[in-house]
C-alpha cells in the first residue's frame, strides 16, 4: 500500500511572511490615504480664506464706489486688549438734481424741489440731503444754527417727475452745487480691520446702520449706537492695511488697501485701490 506525504496546509514561516506583507500593505495605504485627506483638508482651507478674502474685498469696493463724496474718514485706535483701524463711510441710498433749493443768500425756507430720482423713488422722510458735501467734516458735522450742508426730511412726496421736499426745520444751503446735484442718505457704515492684542490674531468685521456722529467712533461705540456687526474675513495677517487720500482733479478720495493672509503656512496678498468718483 502506498504512503502519500500530505501537502495541504501552511507552514509557520509561510504565515509569518505573508503577515509582514499585509502589514506592509496596511501602513502604506494607510498612509497615503491620510496624506490625501491632509491635503484635501488644507486645500480646502485655502480656498474657503481666498473665497472670504475677495467677497470682503468685493463688497468693500462697491461700498466705497457709491459712498458720498467728502465721506470717507480713517482712524486707528485701542482699547487695551484690542487694537483697530477703520474706514468710515456714508453710503447713497438715491441721488438726483434739485430744481430749487434755498441756498446762501437766499432766505431760509422749509422746501425744496428736485428731480425724481427713479421710476419708484427711494427718497423717504428721515433721511439727510447733502448739498456738494466737500470734508468729512461737513458731512458728519451737524449745522451750527440754519445754514450747512447737510438738512433732515420730515416729508417726501412725488408729483408728475418731481419730488416735493419737506425739510425737519427752516434751512438753507451753504452753497449750490456746480451740477445742481443732492444726495440722499440715511445711517454710517464702517469696516474695522481688529487685532487681539493677546493672540495676534487679525480679523475684518462690517458694522452698519448707525447714526452719523461727529467724532468717527470705535467698535464698540458703533455697537452702543446700535450696529450690526458682521465677521468678514479671517487669518489676515497686515494690522493696519489702509491708507486713505484726498481729493484730486480726477477723484474725490482714493483707498489703498495692502491686505495679507496666512493660512496654513500659505500667504498671499492684495494690493488695491478703491475711489470714489468726483461728482460735485
Amino acid at each position: 500500500m502506498r504512503q502519500f506525504k500530505s501537502s495541504l496546509g501552511f507552514t509557520l514561516v509561510e504565515m509569518v511572511t505573508v503577515i509582514i506583507i499585509l502589514g506592509v500593505l496596511v501602513v502604506g495605504v494607510s498612509s497615503f490615504i491620510i496624506f490625501g485627506t491632509r491635503i484635501f483638508v488644507e486645500s480646502s482651507a485655502v480656498d474657503q480664506v481666498m473665497a472670504e478674502s475677495r467677497f470682503a474685498l468685493e463688497r468693500m469696493t462697491r461700498d466705497v464706489r457709491q459712498s458720498l463724496p467728502g465721506s470717507l474718514r480713517l482712524a486707528s485706535g485701542s482699547d487695551g486688549s484690542r487694537s483697530w483701524q477703520c474706514l468710515e463711510l456714508v453710503p447713497v441710498v438715491s441721488s438726483s438734481s434739485y430744481i430749487a433749493l434755498p441756498v446762501f443768500p437766499d432766505p431760509v425756507a422749509t422746501t425744496g424741489t428736485a428731480l425724481l430720482d427713479s421710476g419708484s423713488s427711494r427718497v423717504a422722510s428721515g433721511q439727510w440731503l447733502f448739498v456738494y458735501p466737500l470734508t468729512a467734516d461737513e458731512v458728519y458735522q451737524a449745522a451750527a444754527g440754519d445754514t450747512g450742508k447737510r438738512v433732515a426730511l420730515q416729508d417726501v412726496s412725488v408729483s408728475a417727475n418731481e419730488l416735493n421736499l419737506t425739510f425737519a426745520s427752516a434751512f438753507r444751503f451753504v452753497e449750490a452745487s456746480p451740477r445742481q446735484r443732492v444726495y440722499f442718505a440715511t445711517t454710517a457704515l464702517s469696516y474695522c480691520f481688529i487685532q487681539t492684542l493677546a493672540s495676534g490674531d487679525i480679523s475684518l468685521w462690517h458694522y452698519s446702520n448707525f447714526p452719523l456722529l461727529a467724532t468717527q467712533a470705535s467698535p464698540a461705540d458703533m455697537l452702543s449706537q446700535g450696529a450690526t456687526e458682521s465677521l468678514m474675513a479671517r487669518h489676515i495677517t497686515t494690522a493696519s492695511p489702509l491708507s486713505l487720500y484726498g481729493a484730486t482733479l480726477l477723484n474725490n478720495a482714493m483707498v489703498q488697501l495692502d491686505l495679507g493672509f496666512n493660512v496654513n503656512g500659505q500667504v498671499f496678498s492684495y494690493q488695491h485701490q478703491m475711489q470714489v468718483i468726483n461728482v460735485p
